[in-house]
């Protein structure tokens, strides 16, 4: 919610639910520094929900791939403990960007930052996958 002040000078708090693109506090503020605000934070959640569903299904075939190894019943619980952990590792950072419902607008660099992280793990998770 964003603070407003009226006419009269007395402030108060906005309880609309508007898009912070349409809220005239966050224009008023942003527009000094990006002309084109709407532009600026739709490139932003374009490339992170790219990124955020490329990565979804790096992560989906993971889970898959190890759920088959875990079914064929080949390998100990200690042998595949390093893939589990990793594949959680890779799971929490993902799913903080898919939650935390601003595709990237409210801070791009620590949602970035957990999709390379979330990347690194599922990838030496594949590499530990391909080594059984």
């Amino acid at each position: 919610m964003e603070r407003l002040t009226n006419a009269d000078g007395t402030e108060y708090w906005n309880h609309a639910y508007v898009s912070p693109l349409e809220s005239e506090n966050v224009q008023a503020r942003c527009i000094k520094c990006h002309t084109d605000l709407s532009g600026f934070v739709h490139d932003i959640q374009d490339k992170m929900e790219a990124r955020t569903i490329e990565l979804g299904y790096a992560l989906e075939g993971l889970t898959n791939s190890l759920a088959d190894v875990v079914a064929s019943g080949a390998y100990t619980d200690e042998q595949l403990a390093d893939i589990r952990a990793l594949n959680r590792k890779a799971q929490w950072y993902w799913d903080f960007v898919f939650v935390e419902n601003s595709e990237g607008a409210h801070n791009s660099k620590l949602d970035n930052n957990c999709l390379d992280k979330a990347e690194v793990f599922i990838h030496a998770a594949n590499v530990l996958l391909e080594q059984l």
